[in-house]
């Protein structure tokens, strides 16, 4: 009786210890590749992808025929659909949760950024402001809860936090005038950056209990945070020394050690714009002429997401959003002289390290193709950054500039 007992134990311990060794064997002697597919557009010739949920589905912005960006929505069944706008011009959709809900910010018919909420049919709802012109609303978690910004009558940006029983919440600031709210998770913990009372600003962490706390910086300058997952791990980017600005590197946040800086080069800027439940990490970086798209994990480290494709792969991926659990990711690249959002899978193949070479050569033959065609046209990196150029204008600057 005693060992018909412990047969099903033994069985059990068995395959727990087999699936153990497999998993180490996939993980030390494969890696992983993405396949980029591409999204497309509405008609125009650029398309930036910045969110995805578990689902596969992926929203951002499109160009479309009359030369305006429009929110999009895209899974692989239906391809890309147009969200449309409150009126206005252009619209731009940021995170999507898991039951297809999507947000971001539309122009109404005075020409007002407004934050809006798409529900899973495409209708959609405007969220208001804090009495100003402007608000954009930048994540939703899966209980529906939104966070963006808000205009106040003065004009100044405040973090808000959005349910549909009580509306708009104005998180506050650090001490100074404005602040800005880009990340929440399940637990209703949000992250953004706020001004404080010297003017200067940095990360944040907000929840209901502790109201806003102030994150700190890589060095003595400024700091962003962008995402949160529901482990409480904090991803964005921060200043390395005072009076650098635009000297900044991509974190990792958590309670325990604080800010961990990403990036240990010291010739380059990086920023860290997503995390998944994993504590995978992807962002982009710029080596002084361009963005590229880049991938963090605790096992590899920091490696360029273009050296992850397959050898003869077209793409040159330039920004990296967002990635689910599956470890998919959402960015834009060029691909065959086209500038496109892309949704990239992972697969695992053999052999590690002769794949990584052969990607590496081939991502610096695309990389002096851009750079040599004057009809490339790549986006700077303060395009999208919080704090960078001007937040509603898309900024351009010819390839050959840097030849």
């Amino acid at each position: 009786m005693m060992r018909l007992w412990l047969f099903p134990m033994m069985m059990g311990l068995a395959i727990t210890v087999i699936a153990v060794i497999i998993h180490y064997l996939l993980t030390r002697y494969t890696t992983l590749v993405y396949s980029p597919t591409e999204i497309g557009t509405l008609g125009g010739n650029v398309s930036n992808a910045f969110g995805l949920n578990r689902w596969g589905q992926v929203v951002g912005e499109a160009l479309t025929s009359t030369g305006d960006f429009h929110a999009f929505v895209w899974n692989n069944v239906t391809g890309i659909q147009d969200l449309g706008t409150l009126g206005g011009p252009s619209s731009y959709a940021w995170r999507i949760n898991n039951r297809g809900q999507v947000v971001g910010y539309a122009d109404n018919t005075l020409g007002h950024h407004r934050a809006c909420l798409w529900n899973q049919y495409g209708n959609i709802q405007e969220l208001g402001t804090f009495g100003g012109k402007h608000s954009r609303a930048m994540d939703i978690n899966d209980r529906g809860q939104v966070v963006g910004s808000a205009h106040t009558p003065k004009g100044d940006s405040h973090a808000f936090l959005w349910n549909s029983q009580t509306g708009m919440q104005d998180l506050g600031t650090l001490g100074g005038a404005e602040s800005e709210a880009y990340g929440i998770n399940d637990r209703g913990q949000v992250v953004g950056w706020a001004e404080t009372s010297e003017g200067k600003t940095h990360a944040f962490l907000w929840d209901a209990k502790q109201g806003m706390q102030d994150l700190g910086t890589l060095g003595k300058g400024y700091s962003w945070a962008i995402q949160i997952n529901n482990r409480g791990q904090v991803v964005g980017f921060s200043t390395t020394e005072e009076g650098h600005p635009w000297d900044y590197h991509a974190f990792l946040w958590n309670a325990a050690n604080g800010l961990q800086d990403l990036d240990q080069s010291e010739d380059r800027v990086s920023g860290a714009l997503g995390i998944n439940r994993q504590g995978k990490i992807v962002g982009i970086y710029s080596p002084g002429f361009l963005t590229l798209a880049f991938l963090w994990t605790t096992v590899d480290g920091f490696c360029d997401l273009n050296q992850r494709l397959e050898p003869d792969s077209p793409w040159l991926l330039g920004t990296a959003w967002d990635i689910n659990h599956k470890g998919q990711i959402v960015g834009s690249g060029s691909v065959e002289g086209r500038y496109s959002a892309y949704l990239a899978s992972p697969n695992r193949v053999f052999p590690r390290h002769a794949n990584q070479a052969k990607t590496k050569e081939r991502k610096d033959e695309l990389i002096h193709s851009a750079l040599s065609n004057s009809k490339t046209k790549m986006p700077l990196p303060q395009r999208y950054f919080p704090g960078g150029g001007q937040k509603d204008e898309i900024k351009w600057v010819d390839a050959d500039t840097f030849v």
